[in-house]
């Protein structure tokens, strides 16, 4: 819209000549009347107080429904660690008996490693003892 200057404080819009300046301040009343409406038809009529003590009972519900979920969870956490413990119970006594047997296993493998050193060091003794041997027939007798 095109505005037109008649005086220094009204203007006035040039195709309606409606005073801009009386709309605005209508406009700016109806929206002040339409707030103090709204203020007046609250959907709860109740106190402040009444709404805060309401919304602390409503949190209040909820922490106590959370802690009954975290109560209830620390109760399966408990019986997986039950389950846990009896199934070491049970599998102790395979694995204990697993472990002597590699022990003896150990001890076994570790006399035999023992045992062929000492056939080892005969078979280099015996080696030796031949080539002297076979060096004495080799040389003439005289």
């Amino acid at each position: 819209m095109r505005f037109l200057l008649e005086s220094a404080e009204a203007r006035t819009c040039e195709l309606c000549r409606i005073d801009v300046e009386a709309l605005k301040r209508y406009h700016l009343l109806a929206e002040v009347v339409a707030m103090a409406d709204k203020t007046q038809d609250l959907p709860d009529a109740r106190s402040f107080e009444e709404r805060v003590f309401a919304r602390f009972d409503a949190l209040d519900a909820r922490l106590s429904t959370m802690e009954a979920r975290f109560d209830a969870m620390e109760m399966r956490l408990t019986a997986l660690e039950d389950k846990a413990d009896a199934r070491l119970r049970e599998t102790r006594p395979i694995w204990e008996n697993v472990q002597e047997r590699l022990t003896t296993i150990e001890t076994t493998l570790e006399d035999i490693q023992s045992q062929l050193r000492e056939v080892v060091r005969d078979l280099y003794s015996m080696r030796g003892r031949i080539g002297r041997l076979e060096d004495r027939d080799r040389s003439p007798a005289v």
